[in-house]
C-alpha cells in the first residue's frame, strides 16, 4: 500500500517543476552553445539521440517527487548529478564562459533544491511510522486522540491513536472505517496524554489507508483551551520520544 497525496506543499511544487524543466533548460543551453534554435529539429533529434537516458530518469524522478515516495530523495540527488555532469561535457565541448555561468547558477539552485526537499521530506506526514504488514498496534507509543470535522456538512468524530509526529505534523490512525475526506477540510484534534487533553486545528495532508497525515495549525480552537500541540510536543520531547522517518 502506498501513501496517498492529499494535499501538496510549496516546496514539493517547487522541486516538481525544477524536475521537470531541466531537461528543457538542458536543451536550451545545447541551443545556445552550438548556435542553434531551441526548437530546431536537427538539435532535438541529436539530443535525443546522445541522451535518451535522461528522459527515463526524468520521468521516474517527476513521478516519485509527486507522489512523495521514499526512494525519490536519492532518485533526486542522482538526478541532480546527472543533469550537471552533461552541462559539465557541454561546457568542455565548447568551452563557453556563458555554459560555465549557466553550471554554476543551475548547480547552486540544484543544492538549494536538494535542501529543501530534505526538509519537506523530513515532515512526519510522509511517514506513517509503521507498514501495513505489522501485526498488532501500529504505534510503539499507543498515544488516545480523535479527530472532528469542522466542516458545515458533517461533524463526524473519530477515533485512534497517534502513529508519528514531529514539531508541526502528526500521522493519526483511526480505529474504524474512514471515508474519504478532501484536503480543503479542517478538523480539530483531541489527544489524551495521562488524563490531560491537548486541543488543536489540523487539516489534511496524506492517507496511508486508515491512518491521515494531519498538518497542525497550533492555535486553539476555543479560547479556553490552552494546551496546544506544542505543548504535546514539548512534553514527548522532554521525554525523549522524538517521531520516527
Amino acid at each position: 500500500m502506498n501513501l496517498i497525496i492529499k494535499k501538496r506543499s510549496l516546496i514539493l511544487k517547487q522541486v516538481f517543476w525544477f524536475t521537470l524543466l531541466s531537461p528543457l533548460y538542458l536543451i536550451a543551453l545545447e541551443a545556445l552553445s552550438s548556435g542553434y534554435s531551441p526548437i530546431d529539429g536537427q538539435l532535438l533529434y541529436h539530443f535525443f539521440q546522445t541522451k535518451f537516458l535522461v528522459i527515463p530518469l526524468f520521468l521516474c524522478c517527476a513521478w516519485g517527487i509527486w507522489k512523495a515516495r521514499i526512494w525519490a530523495s536519492k532518485m533526486f540527488i542522482f538526478y541532480v548529478l546527472v543533469m550537471s555532469i552533461i552541462q559539465i561535457k557541454v561546457y568542455l565541448s565548447y568551452q563557453d564562459k556563458t555554459v560555465l555561468f549557466l553550471l554554476f547558477f543551475y548547480f547552486l539552485a540544484a543544492l538549494g533544491m536538494v535542501a529543501l526537499w530534505g526538509l519537506e521530506f523530513s515532515r512526519a506526514v510522509y511517514h506513517p511510522g509503521f507498514q501495513y504488514c505489522d501485526l498488532g498496534k501500529k504505534s510503539v507509543y499507543p498515544i488516545s486522540a480523535s479527530f472532528t470535522l469542522l466542516s458545515e456538512a458533517s461533524c463526524a468524530s473519530y477515533s485512534g491513536y497517534l502513529s508519528n509526529w514531529d514539531s508541526a505534523n502528526c500521522f493519526f490512525v483511526s480505529e474504524e472505517e474512514l471515508p474519504a475526506f478532501s484536503s480543503h477540510e479542517f478538523l480539530r484534534l483531541k489527544i489524551i496524554l495521562e488524563g490531560f487533553e491537548f486541543i488543536v486545528k489540523g487539516q489534511f495532508v496524506s492517507q496511508y489507508g486508515n491512518a491521515l497525515g494531519i498538518t497542525l495549525l497550533n492555535e486553539p480552537s476555543h479560547p479556553f483551551e490552552s494546551a496546544t500541540w506544542n505543548d504535546f510536543y514539548g512534553i514527548m520531547s522532554e521525554r525523549g520520544i522524538v517521531h520516527t522517518i
